[in-house]
C-alpha cells in the first residue's frame, strides 16, 4: 500500500512542480534513479536489464505527463496506476507465475 500512494504522490509532485515546464523535473528525477540503478545493475551484472526498465519507465511516465497535460489528472493517473497488472500477467505467462491471495 505504501509503494501505490508513493506511486501515486510521485505523479502528483512530478506534474505541479514543472508548471508549464514539466518535462524537466521529470528529467531530473528519472535521470537521478537510473544514476542509481545503473550502479546498481553493474554490480548485479544486470545492466542491460537494468536501462531497459529505466527507458520504459521514463517513457511511461512522460507519456503520464503528456496526456495529464492534455487531460484530466484523474484519469490519467487511473490509467497509468494499471500497468502493474502487465507485469503480473507477463511473469503468469513467461516465467510461470502463479496468482495467490
Amino acid at each position: 500500500m505504501l509503494a501505490g500512494v508513493s506511486f501515486g504522490l510521485f505523479l502528483v509532485c512530478i506534474l505541479r512542480a514543472g508548471g508549464s515546464a514539466v518535462l524537466w523535473p521529470l528529467t531530473a528525477a528519472q535521470a537521478t534513479s537510473m544514476g542509481v540503478l545503473t550502479a546498481i545493475g553493474g554490480v548485479t551484472g544486470t545492466l542491460g536489464l537494468t536501462c531497459l526498465a529505466g527507458i520504459l519507465d521514463t517513457g511511461g511516465n512522460a507519456f503520464f505527463v503528456l496526456a495529464a497535460k492534455a487531460g484530466r489528472l484523474d484519469v490519467a493517473g487511473v490509467l497509468s496506476s494499471l500497468y502493474p497488472a502487465s507485469t503480473v500477467v507477463l511473469a503468469c505467462l513467461l516465467l510461470g507465475e502463479r496468482l495467490t491471495g
